[in-house]
């Protein structure tokens, strides 16, 4: 009997192990962080008991913690911070997480925040192409250029319409995880 209520411990502290998560981060961006606090908020329905913090420490930081189901977040620092780095948007679920904030912050290491990551990056790049498209037809307007202005806003409207597309498949392949959930009010926006 004594051997069956050890065993049934065991299991589940060992079913408790798989909840467990670690991220870890390094900082980099144009100033020094030493000793700043960082702070883990989740994106939705954020309270004081649900908020994490850590201080960064030769510019890396690190939480820990039981994830009872995956959960989009954000780690943010403090408004001043915000001009060298990004807050990063992430999936906190079981694994090991690694984090990289800086001007375009970056995360890896679990199935989510891979997706999380690579969607991330796409969007980032479009908006690039968008804003660089934007610069071209003030040039072509100042030049007085009409068919090129045509031109470029039909390539921006392409490119916009091919991202909006590109979200709403995603949205709909992650329907059913927190990296869905995200897609999904990020459409709404």
């Amino acid at each position: 009997m004594l051997f069956a209520v050890i065993a049934c411990g065991s299991i589940s502290s060992c079913d408790d192990s798989k909840k467990d998560y670690v991220i870890d981060g390094v900082i980099h961006g144009g100033g020094n962080f030493e000793g700043e606090t960082i702070y883990l908020v989740p994106f939705f329905n954020a309270n004081s008991e649900k908020i994490d913090s850590a201080v960064i420490h030769n510019s890396r930081f690190v939480f820990k913690g039981k994830a009872d189901a995956p959960e989009v977040y954000i780690i943010r620092m403090r408004p001043m911070i915000k001009i060298f780095v990004e807050e990063l948007v992430f999936v906190r679920e079981p694994g090991y997480i690694r984090t990289t904030m800086a001007e375009h912050s970056a995360v890896k290491g679990t199935p989510l925040n891979d997706s999380i990551q690579q969607w991330h990056t796409y969007n980032v790049q479009t908006k690039e192409r968008i804003a660089n498209l934007s610069k071209e037809v003030r040039r072509a307007r100042q030049r007085r250029d009409q068919k090129l202005v045509d031109s470029l806003l039909h390539i921006s409207d392409e490119l916009l319409m091919e991202f909006n597309n590109k979200n709403r498949a995603m949205a709909a392949a992650n329907r059913d995880n927190a990296f869905g959930q995200f897609l999904e009010l990020y459409e709404k926006k």
